[in-house]
């Protein structure tokens, strides 16, 4: 089993520009001008993998790979050892866990499979897709593609991170979603400036640029 860190996203931090920094095999170089940034990104991304919240607004994509048998057979959960690889996949479900997901070990420490663990990400992904009323084939993509967004929230002490589940652009649903989106978008600009659509404006009040022809 082997999670990845994918990348960071520029989550509305004022100094850091940019959208999305994206982590490849490999080396990846940061250089830049003096005064360009390069410490801010550096803590941000240390607070981000940390899970300490920080004035920085930066959070990090990863990517939790589908289990496969080896991983299964692996599981050491129930003897109270680290199962190897797994320790992002259990920090995440445990946080979303429910109090019959846990079992308990020779111990008796709580603990949740690796197995569990699994099926309570993927419970977790498709409720966010489903509150927002998100096509089905939209939400087994994401749910496939296992990519999380993670912005950190707690303390050295306690290392937490607000998490949720982000769609992979390159995916052909995804994809169709985004030139819906960005369609609908263009729709909504032209009307904002052609004649009905600033008379609408001016002559009501309670009608923001924004509402008009909106699907």
């Amino acid at each position: 089993m082997q999670h990845s860190v994918v990348g960071f996203e520029f989550t509305g931090d004022p100094l850091l520009q940019g959208e999305f920094l994206p982590f490849h095999e490999g080396l990846t170089v940061i250089y830049g001008l003096n005064g360009a940034g390069k410490t801010r990104l550096a803590d941000g991304m240390r607070a981000a993998l940390t899970g300490v919240k920080s004035k920085i607004n930066l959070s990090m994509v990863v990517r939790l790979h589908v289990l496969t048998a080896e991983d299964l057979t692996n599981d050491r959960s129930s003897f109270d050892q680290p199962t190897p690889g797994a320790g992002l996949l259990l920090a995440i479900a445990e946080k979303y866990a429910l109090a019959d997901d846990f079992e308990s070990s020779a111990s008796s420490r709580r603990h949740i499979t690796v197995s569990k663990a699994s099926e309570i990400i993927d419970q977790f992904i498709e409720a966010q897709f489903d509150a927002l009323g998100a096509p089905r084939e939209l939400s087994d993509e994401v749910a496939a593609d296992r990519l999380l967004l993670m912005h950190p929230a707690g303390t050295a002490a306690e290392p937490s991170w607000d998490v949720w589940p982000v769609a992979d652009p390159a995916g052909p649903r995804v994809a169709e979603a985004i030139e819906r989106l960005e369609r609908a978008n263009d729709e909504v600009e032209a009307l904002e400036w052609s004649d009905d659509g600033m008379e609408a404006f001016n002559g009501s009040p309670d009608v923001t640029v924004g509402s008009l022809g909106a699907p």
